[in-house]
């Protein structure tokens, strides 16, 4: 009888989620629950072991109500859990693109930082270039963008700081630099963001750097 209730209303595995199987396997433990509790009369009629049949009955009945309790709990969760995992799955999402936003721009920063080192002494004055960073800084500082940052390679990020900035720029006189990516070289190749220098606003705010 024991088996018989094991056997009953099983389900294929390979069918079933995680929550599904655990909801099937706690039903199953019920119904072998409900198999032992007939068994007991029988057991009862032997002289001695009516106590040990009554705390037999106590166990099992315990059982079957803390097995009954966790399956709804799971069956509650396996029938939310589209919604729920929907959810997670887009906020995952959005703090993937947010930490992929956050190193670009970091990394955009760091490169026009390298194009203004380059252009001081040649084109730039150290306190123009000074001046130069400490607006980016401001700018990019105040800005909420980071996925937009996600959503461009980085030479278009640094091509659009460089021209916003006023500085030559020309992908293909970075490309021995090991930060470069396909992108980058794909830009270079194509003759894209390149821009010549153009002289800095007098009026530029004096902004200390905070990046």
């Amino acid at each position: 009888m024991v088996a018989e209730a094991l056997s009953s209303g099983a389900a294929s595995p390979a069918s079933l989620s995680l929550a599904e199987e655990s909801v099937a396997v706690l039903r199953a433990m019920v119904r072998v629950g409900l198999a032992m509790i007939e068994t007991l009369p029988a057991a009862c009629a032997e002289e001695g072991a009516r106590a040990e049949a009554s705390r037999a009955y106590d166990r099992i009945t315990r059982s079957m109500r803390l097995s009954l309790a966790l399956a709804g709990k799971l069956q509650a969760e396996a029938e939310a859990s589209p919604a729920a995992q929907a959810a997670r799955a887009a906020e995952q999402t959005r703090i993937n693109r947010q930490a992929s936003g956050f190193v670009a721009k970091d990394t955009t920063a760091f490169i026009v930082e390298q194009v203004v080192e380059a252009e001081v002494g040649e084109r730039l004055t150290e306190r123009e270039g000074e001046r130069l960073l400490a607006g980016m800084y401001a700018e990019m500082n105040a800005a909420d963008d980071l996925e937009e940052f996600a959503d461009r390679p980085v030479v278009e990020s640094v091509a659009m700081v460089c021209e916003a900035l006023g500085l030559a720029f020309d992908p293909a006189d970075w490309l021995d630099e090991d930060w470069i990516d396909d992108d980058w070289r794909d830009w270079a190749r194509r003759g894209w963001g390149v821009f010549a220098r153009r002289e800095p606003a007098a009026e530029a705010p004096e902004i200390s750097p905070s990046g």
